[in-house]
């Protein structure tokens, strides 16, 4: 690793990309005292995209920043999670006490993170091309001809993240095998079938689901209190994608055909819904390293995850809150911070990305408390 110079707390932190992760490293790093900007290459923020699962380990990162409320407010308050049989519906697993689990889209929760920003520290159509690493200080360059100078960099911009690709070279993602069906909708829509607003419900395939190549799943859940929103996203094997990165819009008939046999609910809401997007799933190799000199990783910048456990943006909060942590412990050696972020870190991202990957998360009655108890604020961090 490179060697830096000694900074204090005026630090002044470039955060690449704007999205989820990148904003509550923002956040919490500017609550901290430190001089943080946010440069993002999109031109606005959107209601696009798709919804997300904010469990209780994420939901105490976001308490510690008090934008739980907000949130909240933005969101629909899970109170009862189940796993469902694919065709009789029979109820697999239910967990107890469920708590802090709340559901929101996307771009909802997004606009809460960025309206809590210092005024004008978020720069929108900046999409970074170059690092110029200097012995202590670092000088970004734009894709508009402008740039900026900072002490550190930290790369929140997700599984095609430039600032990785700058540090340890181009590599593409791979593709995993699966794709995901995405629909948002009025769940007025629905005809027929009781549509639950304070539940979310997987449906899993039979036996099959164990062996990879034949898993499918069906995850549904409410969006908005107020518009009734309805969400569902899937997960079904694909063995060829030639489409590139981005979604495709797709007929019913095709998830229909995809879902064959599974719960008349389920299928019920794949006709109801009037637009469908089939979504790549992409993966990633771990990384050997997470920073290198003045630029450290977050997210899914240095462990992409796959969606099947929805902890993606959970771990990329913690990152956030772990980093900070470490920077305030040691504002003056950054490098060493990073060190004892990525030493803090690895273990407990590395096994989500395993149990994501297995796809057995609340498959069955199992323990959640390894995983959802985890507080990145007050856990005890070694050195």
């Amino acid at each position: 690793m490179k060697g830096m110079g000694q900074f204090n707390m005026s630090l002044r932190i470039a955060v690449i990309g704007g999205g989820l992760g990148g904003a509550t490293a923002s956040v919490a790093l500017q609550r901290a005292g430190f001089d943080v900007h946010v440069y993002e290459q999109a031109s606005d923020i959107q209601r696009v995209g798709a919804g997300i699962q904010l469990q209780a380990n994420t939901m105490r990162v976001l308490a510690a920043l008090g934008l739980d409320t907000p949130i909240r407010d933005a969101g629909v308050p899970i109170s009862r999670w189940q796993s469902r049989v694919w065709d009789t519906g029979k109820i697999i697993f239910e967990p107890e006490g469920l708590s802090d689990w709340v559901v929101v889209h996307r771009a909802d929760l997004l606009n809460v993170l960025l309206r809590a920003l210092k005024p004008g520290t978020f720069h929108s159509r900046k999409r970074l091309e170059g690092l110029d690493q200097k012995s202590d200080s670092v000088s970004l360059k734009f894709a508009d001809g402008t740039s900026a100078d900072a002490d550190i960099v930290i790369g929140a911009d997700g599984i095609n993240s430039r600032v990785r690709e700058i540090l340890l070279g181009p590599e593409s993602p791979q593709y995993s095998g699966y794709i995901a069906y995405l629909s948002i909708f009025s769940s007025s829509l629905v005809r027929g079938h009781h549509v639950a607003l304070d539940q979310s419900t997987k449906w899993w395939s039979d036996k099959r689901h164990w062996d990879p190549e034949h898993t499918r799943y069906f995850l549904t859940y409410p969006l908005s209190q107020d518009s009734d929103e309805i969400y569902f996203v899937t997960g079904a094997p694909q063995a060829d994608w030639n489409g590139g990165t981005h979604p495709v819009n797709v007929a019913n008939d095709e998830v229909r055909a995809c879902y064959a046999g599974f719960h008349p609910e389920v299928l019920a809401l794949i006709d109801a819904a009037p637009a469908i997007t089939k979504w790549p799933v992409f993966v990633r190799k771990p990384l050997p390293v997470w920073s290198d000199g003045h630029a450290v990783l977050l997210g899914d910048a240095c462990h992409p995850m796959s969606p099947y456990m929805g902890q993606g943006a959970g771990m990329a909060f913690e990152d956030a809150a772990i980093l900070t942590r470490c920077l305030q412990a040691h504002p003056t050696d950054p490098s060493f911070a990073f060190e004892m972020y990525r030493k803090n870190r690895i273990d407990r991202t590395s096994l989500i990305q395993k149990v994501s990957s297995d796809h057995t998360w609340l498959a069955y009655p199992q323990e959640t408390e390894w995983a959802l108890g985890f507080d990145a604020g007050v856990c005890e961090l070694r050195e």
